[in-house]
């Protein structure tokens, strides 16, 4: 088939099949909030229509032939990308606007979410820094994380954490911490980057009653189900009712307000009730095909800018995906992370869209490096 003759034509296959399905379950999830809330059951359903709209035009120009995303690596470009980026979200805890005790949006002719935006500037900010790193000369073999571009993504992370958003925070720190243990980091490193991790999350947890509850629930949720684990249990109960074929499509109940952010966070377990675990586990594989060919990008990419972005991509749509199953299915704790092209979420589509238009560029050279060869 034409469509599988490069990785720039499946990288935008699979991006499309995925908010195709993520548009549909966007509906089935959300009609019956949207007629009780906006009295428009297709309410939802046009947003995140609007948003793959936005997304998907970004994304074809990005990936043109004529646009080259090694332009994006000026390093003083990203740290003034960076900088945009934490003026946005300082704006956010001055005027942002707050939805179930988070503020994390910003209006200004359009609601978004700068916390979105970030993930991508740890992404460039990093790569083009660690890019620089080796083209010295005399470079040493490992990487410091004593560097600024660690500092900056500090700051975000701060900034993302007290909105609250405990689960955007975390995508943006193990990004960057991902790209340099790819780049080079003494084992010593980070092991010790490990224990500090754990010891200043213990107090955080602890000094956070809300925190706390959802560890509790995660450990024991059936002993909360009526309180703190409520939504744990849900998830998994409809998860467990869609059982091998499904309840057919429409007929899942858990969105009749059993399940809370059905159409959000939890987007995969209504997936799960109404296609089963047939349903689950091929969408599961789609991302598992996006992250074996985003792969494949990265280790044919001959320019360590180009490599660093297309792993830092993958790591924030396939690494999003895996926290967002675990967390679903009760593998992990509750943090808030969606489910990319599935979950409902503007801004969130948008830059997945704007990271897909990268990736293929990024495949396309590849592909034109190969002509030339």
């Amino acid at each position: 088939m034409k469509i599988w003759r490069s990785y720039r034509e499946k990288i935008i296959f699979l991006a499309l099949l995925l908010s195709a399905i993520g548009l549909f379950n966007v509906f089935n999830s959300s009609y019956i909030l949207a007629m009780n809330n906006e009295n428009n059951p297709y309410f939802f359903f046009l947003q995140q229509a609007k948003a793959l709209v936005g997304g998907l035009l970004l994304a074809l120009v990005l990936c043109s032939r004529k646009i080259n995303y090694q332009k994006l690596n000026n390093i003083r470009l990203q740290y003034g990308f960076s900088l945009v980026v934490i003026i946005l979200l300082i704006a956010v805890e001055v005027v942002g606007i707050s939805v179930n005790g988070s503020q994390r949006w910003l209006k200004f002719g359009i609601t978004f979410q700068p916390s979105e935006l970030a993930k991508l500037s740890a992404i460039f900010l990093t790569a083009a820094y660690i890019d620089m790193f080796f083209r010295k000369k005399d470079s040493p073999r490992y990487i410091s994380l004593f560097t600024p571009p660690v500092a900056v993504t500090l700051v975000i992370f701060a900034l993302v954490f007290k909105q609250p958003d405990l689960g955007t925070a975390i995508v943006i720190a193990l990004v960057c911490f991902s790209l340099y243990l790819v780049a080079g980091l003494r084992s010593r490193v980070v092991i010790g980057l490990i224990v500090s991790v754990v010891l200043m999350s213990v107090p955080l947890i602890i000094f956070a009653s809300y925190r706390l509850d959802r560890i509790r629930a995660w450990w024991d949720p059936w002993q909360y189900a009526q309180g703190i684990g409520y939504q744990a249990c849900q998830s998994m109960l409809t998860i467990g009712s869609g059982k091998i074929f499904g309840m057919q499509f429409g007929m899942g109940l858990s969105k009749f307000f059993y399940l809370p952010e059905a159409h959000t966070d939890f987007a995969f377990a209504i997936w799960a009730q109404e296609a089963g675990f047939i349903g689950a586990v091929l969408l599961v594989a789609l991302f598992f095909m996006f992250a074996q060919i985003s792969v494949t990008v990265a280790m044919k990419t001959t320019d360590v800018f180009g490599r660093m972005l297309a792993i830092g991509i993958t790591l924030l749509i396939a690494g999003q995906a895996l926290i967002n199953v675990a967390m679903v299915t009760g593998l992990l704790p509750v943090v808030g992370v969606p489910l990319p092209f599935i979950s409902f979420g503007g801004t969130s589509l948008v830059i997945n869209w704007i990271a897909i238009g990268i990736l293929a560029n990024i495949a396309g050279k590849i592909q034109e490096d190969k002509r030339v060869e």
